[in-house]
């Protein structure tokens, strides 16, 4: 199961990291609608992305704008 949701997680991240090369900015909802996932999965997603130092996640109101980072 722990294989099974890394891998999941995994691969939502890229998925992100490849929508956000094409578009360079998106917010956290466009996302979300774009590739039907789970809030949780999402936000999980753009922690991992965040933490490797590929996004920038900047608070928009009630919503994230997420842009990738020049340099990844």
């Amino acid at each position: 199961m722990e294989d099974n949701f890394s891998s999941k997680l995994g691969e939502a991240a890229s998925k992100i990291e490849e929508a956000l090369k094409a578009h360079n900015e998106l917010t956290a909802w466009d996302l979300k609608l774009k590739f039907k996932m789970s809030a949780s999965l999402l936000y999980l997603s753009l922690g991992f992305l965040s933490a490797l130092g590929k996004i920038e996640l900047l608070p928009d109101e009630l919503n994230y704008r997420v842009r990738i980072k020049k340099n990844s």
